[in-house]
């Protein structure tokens, strides 16, 4: 009989195999320590989502696998206590998969969430200045969705004269809202970044993010070409995709730590792609200082069309 943990099991070790391909040519880490926070205060993903009986979830389960394969320790948690600003400096680099505000306490505003300690406040403070100090920070897909701004979530927030959350900033992109899942283009801009090994474009099956308050000093490594997204009867596309292409997946210096982020993450058939593994371990060997990589500022010649604003016919506008 196959339950669900022996068949998670075989998807960690199946998805270890492209991984595998790719890992010797990365410099092995020594003492590199990685916290993988998945607390959900809000919307609960299925890939960060333990069922009943489960230590982990699928994504926790491949993501701890894939870390331990290149040779860093990794904790994966939903304890917002860890963020204690006297215990913090044990890792180098912080990995996101979260939704909402983590101060919050379970159940605030969203009863599907996570029954697990809340982060103080403080402890978000400390987080920010870690990274400003030179840790690293990677957000996958809904990390984005997370410490969300003030403003009306479906209107950007410097449209309303309002200060960007201070954890947005560091990101360098925030999440506005998503149409159906979708097949789309991913357009590589820098596909060598951090040993990639020449990435080319792509296309994937995704719930793609439409993202708002985006870095003007970030690196852009994939662009979302919203041209390649599906439209309607009238040749529309959702009004989530109606703008000109905008980052996916990028880098940026913040302080003197290091920042990646890609909206990439919600299906479990994109973790188990080479590409996606690629991108996200690229991602923490560069943050955590195992592989070099210049994070120089591309946006304007990346997205030369970017309209830093939400779609004209978006809820709220």
């Amino acid at each position: 009989m196959i339950t669900r943990r022996t068949a998670v099991t075989a998807l960690a070790a199946a998805a270890l195999s492209p991984l595998a391909r790719w890992l010797p040519a990365q410099t092995r880490p020594t003492g590199k320590r990685l916290l993988f926070y998945t607390r959900s205060q809000d919307f609960p993903h299925p890939a960060v989502t333990r069922q009943k009986g489960e230590e982990l979830a699928w994504g926790e389960r491949l993501l701890k696998a894939w870390a331990e394969k290149a040779g860093y320790t990794i904790d994966v948690s939903k304890d917002g206590g860890l963020f204690n600003p006297d215990k913090i400096g044990v890792y180098d680099a912080f990995i996101f998969y979260t939704t909402g505000d983590l101060t919050l306490p379970p159940g605030t505003r969203f009863k599907g969430g996570d029954d697990t300690p809340p982060m103080t406040a403080a402890g978000k403070k400390a987080l920010l200045e870690a990274i400003e100090n030179g840790k690293g920070f990677v957000g996958i897909h809904s990390a984005t969705d997370t410490f969300h701004s003030k403003a009306n979530d479906r209107v950007v927030r410097s449209e309303k004269g309002e200060e960007v959350d201070p954890y947005i900033a560091m990101l360098g992109g925030e999440f506005l809202a998503h149409g159906s899942q979708q097949n789309a283009k991913i357009r590589m801009v820098d596909g060598t970044f951090a040993g990639l090994d020449h990435l080319k474009d792509f296309e994937k099956n995704e719930e793609w993010y439409s993202l708002v308050n985006l870095a003007p000093d970030m690196h852009v490594i994939g662009v979302q070409e919203t041209g390649t997204m599906k439209t309607n009867a009238a040749g529309k596309r959702e009004w989530q995709y109606q703008r000109a292409p905008y980052p996916e997946t990028w880098a940026r210096n913040h302080g003197k730590g290091r920042v990646f982020s890609t909206s990439m993450g919600h299906r479990q058939d994109v973790w188990e792609s080479e590409i996606f593994q690629k991108l996200l371990m690229a991602g923490i060997a560069w943050t955590s200082g195992v592989v070099e990589g210049k994070a120089t500022p591309n946006l304007k010649e990346a997205c030369p069309d970017l309209e830093e604003k939400s779609p004209a016919n978006a809820p709220g506008r």
